[in-house]
């Protein structure tokens, strides 16, 4: 059985993220919780034994970065009334 769950993202530009998730769960979304934090959603089997890492990456609007292979966008999480906008990728 399939359930989606909602984990806690930084709000730091250039922060990993290294989450453990259920081998094969989907990534459906970021999106802002309360104006106060980041939060992904992942649909995941339910009791899956089996783990895979996976590397989250925060990036601030108009912030530099080095090449990175950012080959997953996730999406844009807006605080503040859009005055403070930030980005999050899969890393693979």
């Amino acid at each position: 059985m399939k359930v989606i769950y909602k984990y806690d993202l930084p709000i730091k530009h250039g922060t990993f993220l290294f989450c453990d998730l259920p081998m094969n769960s989907r990534i459906l979304s970021v999106g802002c919780q309360d104006n106060l934090r980041a939060v992904m959603w992942v649909l995941q089997e339910k009791n899956c034994s089996e783990i895979e890492r996976r590397i989250i990456l925060c990036m601030f609007t108009g912030a530099e970065m080095d090449m990175l292979d950012l080959d997953k966008f996730l999406g844009t999480v807006s605080f503040d009334n859009g005055g403070f906008i930030c980005h999050y990728f899969e890393v693979t």
